[in-house]
């Protein structure tokens, strides 16, 4: 049985993981965390994800959590940097799919996250990612004859972009000519811009 604490499981993909938690024979959620001030503090976490009543509160502070083999971060990048310094502190391993995170803040993550086991990827998607290696060999192949661009669309609740997923594939694209992603990059738009407006 594998315990586990799940960051952020008031969100979209947390409440996706405490369902999954809740319905695996080999899972046992432990603690989930939200920000403070969040409107579902003190909830059951279960309850919150429509998964039934689980016994574990929502709390915001990770550090107040006892046991706990692994912690799951699908969260903003300043939530994912906080739990990450628990994390190593506490010696406990790491799955993170947050995005949006900004050169410095990563460069943070990767170095805080350092000395525990960690799974770090934009997408978790096996399709997405063969395609980040398709697109990778695809500009090797195909070099300076042709240009890349990457172009998304998303659900209007969508906080980050580009997303952590359109930024990986122009990332291996890159990878792919040989060139740095910084040095050759165009956004249209970029970091945490928020929830689109519904138009």
């Amino acid at each position: 049985m594998t315990d586990l604490i799940i960051c952020g499981a008031s969100g979209r993909m947390g409440q996706r993981l405490v369902h999954l938690t809740a319905d695996a024979p080999d899972l046992n959620l432990v603690g989930a965390t939200e920000r403070a001030g969040h409107s579902d503090l003190g909830r059951d976490a279960g309850v919150v994800a429509g998964a039934g009543e689980l016994g574990v509160e929502l709390v915001d502070d990770l550090g107040s959590i006892e046991g706990g083999d692994v912690a799951i971060a699908f969260t903003l990048p300043e939530a994912t940097l906080a739990d990450a310094a628990t994390c190593a502190a506490a010696g406990r391993p790491m799955v993170v799919g947050t995005t949006g995170f900004s050169e410095n803040e990563l460069a943070t993550f990767k170095q805080t996250v350092a000395t525990v086991p960690c799974v770090f990827a934009p997408n978790f998607s096996t399709a997405m990612n063969v395609l980040f290696r398709l697109v990778e060999e695809a500009a090797r192949i195909l070099g300076d004859d042709y240009d890349v661009e990457v172009v998304e669309a998303h659900h209007r609740l969508k906080v980050d972009a580009p997303s952590g997923s359109a930024l990986r594939l122009a990332e291996r694209a890159a990878a792919g000519l040989n060139r740095s992603l910084p040095d050759v990059v165009v956004h249209g738009r970029e970091g945490v811009t928020g929830e689109r407006t519904q138009k």
